[in-house]
C-alpha cells in the first residue's frame, strides 16, 4: 500500500508541471492505446488484466477506497455475451500523459452509452479520470486511478 501512495503521490507532482492533448510519442501512444482498449473490450479476462494485483481507486459516490475485488464484481456483474446491453465508447479524450521509466500517468475524459436492449434505454456517462499504470513484464496495467 505504502508503495501505491508513493506513486499517487509522485503522479500528482509529474501531471502538475502541464500536459498536451496531441503529438503523443510511441510510447505514450501505446499506454493509450491500452487503456482504450481497456474501456472497449468484450472479454471479461482481458478487462481484469488492465488492472494489478495491488490496484487501489478512488471513484465518485463511493465512500472507501476501491480495489481490484470491486473491477471483479463489476466484471462479474457485466453483460459480457452483449446479449442485454450495448456498450459504447463515445469519446476517448486523453488531456496529460506522463511516463517516466515503468510508471506513468494519464489523465482523460471519457464518456460512454449503455442501452438496454430490452427497454431500448440509454444511460450515458462522462467521466473524467486520472489513471496511474506500471509496466510490468513489459505490460501496462492500471495500479491507481481516480475517477470523478
Amino acid at each position: 500500500m505504502k508503495k501505491i501512495n508513493v506513486l499517487l503521490y509522485i503522479s500528482l507532482l509529474l501531471v502538475s508541471v502541464g500536459g498536451r492533448a496531441a503529438d503523443w510519442n510511441v510510447d505514450e501512444a501505446e499506454l493509450l492505446a491500452v487503456i482504450k482498449s481497456c474501456w472497449t473490450t468484450t472479454i471479461k479476462e482481458e478487462f481484469l488484466a488492465c488492472y494489478h494485483e495491488d490496484f487501489v481507486g478512488w471513484h465518485k459516490n463511493k465512500t472507501n477506497l476501491i480495489a481490484k475485488d470491486f473491477k471483479r464484481s463489476y466484471a462479474d456483474e457485466w453483460d459480457w455475451s452483449g446479449t442485454d446491453y450495448d456498450f459504447e465508447l463515445t469519446e476517448f479524450t486523453p488531456h496529460s500523459v506522463r511516463i517516466v521509466e515503468n510508471t506513468a500517468v494519464a489523465i482523460y475524459t471519457a464518456r460512454s452509452a449503455t442501452t438496454d436492449k430490452a427497454t431500448g434505454e440509454v444511460t450515458v456517462e462522462a467521466q473524467i479520470l486520472m489513471d496511474i499504470y506500471a509496466k510490468v513484464d513489459g505490460k501496462w496495467v492500471c495500479v491507481a486511478e481516480y475517477v470523478e
